[in-house]
């Protein structure tokens, strides 16, 4: 099978795990609507979803990486339009401005933080492989 096949078909593979993660995105939209409606949801339902999220996230970043190491020429992952990584860079952003709450639990801001993770993008790791090569 050529590259250019297998690029098509990791392509098609990171994009079915993008329409699942967009359902995901939106379940939680739903129960961040009913939250704020004081609507009863189930704690477990909302952790496991946000688990799931951030699964098919880390799942969806390889698939991306996975694609363009097939490519001859490199560039982004589109979708509707759009850079992919860009877009779920700021798909959890709602959760802090709506329900600042849920981030709070894990003790992280949900800015710029598609993982939910203590560390958000913008922050730079204390050693790079560069400069522990170089120490």
């Amino acid at each position: 099978m050529s590259n250019a096949a297998e690029a098509g078909d990791t392509a098609e593979d990171v994009e079915l795990s993008i329409t699942v993660r967009e359902k995901y995105l939106a379940e939680l939209q739903d129960l961040v609507f009913k939250i704020l409606n004081n609507n009863k949801v189930s704690p477990s339902r909302l952790v496991q979803l946000l688990e799931k999220i951030r699964f098919i996230t880390l799942e969806i970043v390889e698939g991306i990486a996975a694609w363009q190491s097939k490519l001859k020429i490199k560039g982004p992952f589109h979708w509707n339009g759009s850079n992919y990584i860009l877009k779920l860079l700021h798909d959890l952003d709602f959760l802090q401005d709506q329900c600042p709450s849920i981030p709070a639990f894990y003790g992280v801001s949900a800015r710029r933080n598609p993982f939910l993770i203590s560390e958000a993008m913008e922050f730079k790791p204390r050693n790079t492989i560069s400069e522990l090569k170089g120490a």
